[in-house]
């Protein structure tokens, strides 16, 4: 899944909207409880500092009973799973780092890949492969990640206008 707000200063809320719909769900039964009867959720970040303001204020107090969420780094993420995952920085010059390698990481590096920001296309499977149920991706209008794009271009995700879902199951509650 991928959604798509108006500007950054709105990608945590409606991270926040989409924890609601989760607890909703939870609390209707559409969405299965874990074993323990909580759901995992990761919000993975590219960098510690920039990720980590997606993560709503106050959602343990509304959520806690029902969903445990933790915020780490893409790469920290390594051989963790969760039952969803979001990644807020689907946005351009924020997911890929569009920065030049560092030369003397790329003297290490045993030859040159074949595809743009092959390291960050790496990064960003991982990101991608930490959840058992479903990706939350969220971008903001006119500032769509490449990586995204190519997913949209393929025919392999969709994004919707968030607005939009946040508007209808606000009419369902």
């Amino acid at each position: 899944e991928a959604f798509q707000v108006k500007t950054r200063f709105g990608i945590q809320r409606a991270i926040d909207d989409y924890l609601a719909n989760l607890h909703r769900g939870i609390q209707e039964g559409s969405v299965p409880r874990a074993r323990d009867g909580k759901i995992t959720v990761f919000i993975l970040g590219r960098y510690k500092d920039t990720g980590k303001s997606a993560v709503p204020l106050g959602w343990q107090a509304r959520y806690g009973k029902e969903i445990a969420l933790s915020f780490a780094t893409m790469h920290s993420s390594k051989g963790a799973e969760a039952d969803y995952v979001i990644l807020p920085g689907m946005v351009d010059r924020g997911f890929p780092n569009t920065r030049e390698d560092d030369p003397v990481l790329a003297l290490a590096m045993p030859g040159i890949d074949q595809y743009p920001f092959a390291e960050e296309r790496r990064l960003f499977y991982v990101a991608l492969t930490r959840a058992r149920r479903s990706v939350a991706m969220f971008t903001v209008a006119g500032h769509r990640s490449s990586f995204l794009q190519e997913l949209v271009s393929e025919g392999a995700v969709t994004v919707t206008c968030w607005a939009s879902v946040t508007n209808v199951s606000r009419q369902r509650a």
